[in-house]
């Protein structure tokens, strides 16, 4: 940006043909017109802002559950703040229209000894079709279930111990429901679950966590 030291027509400001006049600070500089502009409101932007949007309202809620911000915290990746990690964990879906199933609540992968293959609701339950291995002694195996309301735009969560766990085998976990959680997933429209188990130490050390599971129904 060039400066005018001399002004024979008074204090230029504004456009004139080409050039661009501003003046500050009682001096005035002048440079060439952009030829183009960026255009705002395209198909491209708009569906890039929704998804930012949507990754916001996401990592947000998942970072205000305990468990789970315990988990991100223990992630060993750039950065220290377990809402960063759930954001950049989770940003190949920034162009996405809307919140879908394939976004991870805890991150991929804690241990390959402990899967979760399918997540159902029926009534008043959650069935978890869960498989570990995992072999350490004295630990505490928790359990996520977060709903998202697709109707609604809104979260809810249930989380708990899951109680006489046997190791080395692949079980069917029956999970009941609170109040509050069957009054939300009793609305109308599409949902989707997710869930995740987390094990923590007697004294409450994250070790290991499973995959996302992940079920989308009506």
């Amino acid at each position: 940006m060039a400066r005018v030291n001399k002004q024979l027509l008074g204090v230029i400001n504004g456009k004139i043909g080409n050039l661009v006049f501003r003046n500050v600070n009682g001096k005035t500089f002048v440079s060439n017109r952009p030829l183009k502009y960026n255009i705002t409101g395209t198909e491209e932007s708009t569906r890039v802002k929704k998804g930012f949007k949507n990754l916001i309202q996401f990592s947000s809620y998942i970072n205000s559950i305990p468990i789970l911000k315990d988990v991100w915290k223990s992630k060993s990746v750039r950065g220290k703040r377990a809402y960063n990690k759930i954001f950049s964990h989770n940003k190949s879906h920034v162009k996405s229209h809307e919140i879908s199933d394939s976004l991870f609540i805890v991150p991929p992968v804690g241990s390959v000894q402990m899967s979760v293959y399918n997540v159902e609701i029926e009534e008043n339950y959650a069935y978890v079709d869960y498989q570990t291995n995992y072999k350490v002694k004295d630990c505490i195996y928790n359990y996520v279930l977060v709903f998202y309301s697709k109707q609604k735009k809104r979260f809810i969560h249930q989380a708990g111990m899951l109680d006489n766990l046997k190791l080395h085998k692949r079980m069917l976990l029956n999970i009941k429901l609170g109040k509050d959680v069957v009054k939300f997933i009793g609305t109308r429209g599409r949902k989707i679950v997710y869930f995740a188990v987390v094990v923590q130490n007697q004294s409450g050390k994250v070790l290991t966590w499973s995959n996302t599971g992940s079920y989308i129904y009506n």
